[in-house]
């Protein structure tokens, strides 16, 4: 599906939108590989993974994972991860692995998030998270 300039590729019931230059999926050099029952998408060498069924989004070059119902959303070197209700941004260049590096900084009520060796900080009544 072609909305506007912006091409839209669907695996099963979940849509998955480029807003960006990339072509389509099937066309190209943009393979798609299906690991086990999780498709794999790679739009514009960022590659898009599907867990069940959640749509992705890819907004310029950056990729956004969304795992069951909590959102991870990278916005240019910066993850966002939502967790429950719970939205965590990360402001700053660290990389999207998040290994024990880069912590994840709370802007909000909600905890703080640290990959890795990272300890997990709580902030407000939200849940400790450990990823």
């Amino acid at each position: 599906v072609q909305l506007g300039s912006y091409p839209m590729v669907k695996l099963e019931c979940c849509p998955m939108i480029l807003l960006g230059s990339c072509p389509m999926d099937q066309l190209g050099c943009c393979p798609m590989v299906k690991l086990g029952s999780y498709p794999m998408v790679k739009l514009g060498c960022c590659p898009m993974v599907q867990l069940g069924s959640c749509p992705m989004v890819k907004l310029g070059y950056c990729p956004m994972v969304k795992l069951e119902c909590c959102p991870m959303v990278q916005l240019g070197c910066c993850p966002m991860v939502k967790l429950g209700s719970c939205p965590m941004v990360k402001l700053g260049s660290c990389p999207m692995e998040q290994l024990g590096i880069c912590p994840l900084v709370l802007l909000g009520y909600c905890p703080m998030v640290k990959l890795g060796i990272w300890p997990m900080v709580q902030l407000g009544s939200c849940p400790n998270v450990q990823l």
